[in-house]
């Protein structure tokens, strides 16, 4: 794994368990944007795995399930203990202990929300559109950064909309430059 990628999964998965404990899905849901922007980025199977475990818990917190429910209350312990032993396997380097806890937190949201397969796609989308808009960044245009990363323009203009990326990015020289520049990097 990735020294950056399990640096920030553990450090997200600290935060997890404590917003699981107080079902704070709107926390949950910030922590599973942190850990998108990484699968985004990384396109790694630990971050997007992660990404989908974080999303599928905000959505089920936010279903407003009643929390008096005995399923639930045992749905929410074995999850913050599954999340512990995750955490535990990341601080020993495990990373086959870390993905065998994920793929527990995988049935046990499988088991109290019919919706997972869902949340998966959704999570995977997303971070399609962020790495897009990550290689918009770099000077490729929308349209050949939507075709990249197999999304529509509209898709990834809808979320360049809702940044700065389109502000930040230096402006361009001259046409001759850029042309020069385009044909060194596909030559």
């Amino acid at each position: 794994m990735i020294r950056e990628v399990s640096v920030d999964i553990l450090e997200a998965l600290k935060r997890v368990k404590l917003s699981v404990q107080s079902q704070d899905y709107f926390q949950l849901k910030l922590l599973s944007n942190f850990v998108i922007h990484n699968a985004g980025i990384f396109q790694d199977e630990d971050s997007v795995s992660t990404a989908v475990v974080i999303y599928s818990l905000s959505k089920i917190f936010a279903s407003g399930k009643p929390r008096e429910d005995p399923d639930w209350k045992t749905f929410v312990s074995n999850t913050a203990a599954t999340i512990d032993s995750a955490v535990n396997s990341l601080e020993r380097d495990d990373e086959g202990a870390f993905r065998s806890a994920i793929k527990i937190l995988f049935v046990q949201i499988s088991r109290i929300d019919q919706k997972f397969n869902k949340y998966i796609n959704e999570v995977i989308e997303q971070a399609r559109i962020k790495k897009g808009s990550k290689v918009y960044e770099h000077g490729i245009s929308t349209g050949r950064a939507a075709e990249l990363m197999g999304i529509t323009t509209w898709e990834l203009q809808g979320y360049l909309g809702h940044t700065r990326i389109a502000e930040l990015t230096p402006k361009t020289g001259k046409i001759k430059d850029r042309l020069s520049l385009a044909r060194s990097l596909f030559s």
